[in-house]
């Protein structure tokens, strides 16, 4: 159960990056890329995309270990 309740966090912050960042590139196509707000955005995506690494990370090990393979 631990592992389907991560996969589906995982799965969320998957929504979540793919929508930050085409806000991100809408912003930058619209000021310029280099826009405080543009790097705001980039930012805020490098911090979703280390949490979905980690969780994901996560999910891996727990199905491995379930498994007995871990």
């Amino acid at each position: 159960m631990a592992v389907h309740t991560a996969l589906h966090a995982v799965v969320d912050l998957n929504e979540q990056i793919e929508a930050v960042r085409r806000r991100m590139v809408a912003l930058g196509e619209r000021h310029g890329f280099l826009h405080p707000d543009v790097m705001a955005c980039s930012q805020w995506l490098d911090r979703l995309l280390l949490e979905y690494y980690s969780r994901a990370r996560n999910v891996e090990l727990e199905d491995a270990n379930m498994l007995g393979i871990g």
